[in-house]
């Protein structure tokens, strides 16, 4: 008999109803805010959010398998924690929403969205010419299946898209793609740099000053990535010499991010609040009880991580 251990701060009752419509043979379904590390140590099988499993680690409890309701596991990934056990991750759930966040930031610049709601504010008639976004070069960091995805969306409203991987080339909406010391020429010919990389050692930093001085002076910064990725004091150089025209951060690498960062006063940026792509239980679930007929039957699990690699 299984035991899973569903973890939750905010959804717990959502996740007893969901629970109730999937099948699971040979398991009972155990709910928990995480508090409770009896429970925990009965169950070979946890479900929840890294920050609140992280604990339960730390403390030598260590179940069989984990099934994270996030993307990224870097809780999970300290260097104290415990690997012995199969750690799987939320993945396919996030691509739409992450796309449609990319692109509708891209029309929102290309509309003058901004200059808009401030004429608005002031009642001030304010006859700002639109341009188009047809013709336009994404340029996109990380071009695994949340990056194809913003590639089609991008493609689809007539961009030019550009990647940059570590190897990859199967997008078939990508035109162009550049790997390893050809990020420099790659962010040189995008008007909108899109990062959705993981939290590796490869990408912490990637963003830095050397970068931003070799893009585009209106080039506009997305990140739905990582805020490790960027260098924040480079960042706000960049913004404030004009080497760039703004930016769109929704992670940052201290969430919440304090009242007293620097980010909130820079006119050239926007703070999203890490509201990209929240986890619907739904569809967490759905995840979930697909790996778990996987796991029931002794099949590989999907979405398995890399420790190593952390993701």
């Amino acid at each position: 008999m299984n035991h899973i251990l569903v973890i939750s701060s905010n959804d717990l009752e959502t996740y007893q109803d969901l629970f109730k419509n999937i099948d699971l043979s040979q398991a009972t379904a155990h709910f928990s805010d995480g508090s409770d590390a009896e429970l925990a140590k009965r169950c070979n099988i946890w479900f929840g959010s890294p920050s609140l499993i992280a604990p339960l680690l730390a403390q030598g409890i260590v179940p069989e398998w984990i099934q994270s309701t996030w993307a990224g596991v870097e809780p999970l990934l300290q260097a104290e924690m415990p690997t012995s056990y199969t750690l799987t991750n939320m993945r396919g759930i996030f691509n739409r929403l992450i796309a449609e966040y990319a692109v509708g930031h891209i029309f929102s610049h290309e509309l003058n969205v901004k200059s808009h709601l401030s004429s608005h504010a002031e009642k001030r008639w304010n006859p700002i010419t639109p341009r188009l976004v047809k013709g336009k070069t994404a340029g996109i960091l990380g071009v695994g299946e949340i990056g194809g995805e913003i590639a089609r969306l991008c493609k689809a409203v007539g961009m030019n898209v550009w990647g940059y991987t570590r190897s990859s080339t199967d997008c078939e909406a990508v035109d162009r793609y550049f790997h390893g010391d050809q990020l420099g020429e790659c962010v040189a010919g995008v008007d909108y740099l899109i990062s959705i990389m993981p939290n590796t050692a490869a990408s912490t930093n990637l963003l830095n000053k050397d970068v931003f001085t070799k893009m585009k002076p209106a080039a506009l910064l997305i990140n739905a990535g990582r805020g490790t990725a960027i260098v924040d004091d480079d960042l706000l150089w960049a913004l404030r010499s004009r080497e760039i025209g703004g930016a769109v951060l929704d992670v940052f690498r201290q969430e919440p991010l304090p009242p007293d960062s620097r980010f909130w006063d820079e006119p050239n940026l926007l703070v999203t609040s890490h509201t990209a792509a929240p986890t619907l239980p739904a569809d967490a679930v759905h995840v979930f009880a697909e790996n778990y007929e996987r796991f029931a039957a002794g099949d590989p699990l999907k979405f398995v991580v890399d420790f190593a690699r952390g993701y």
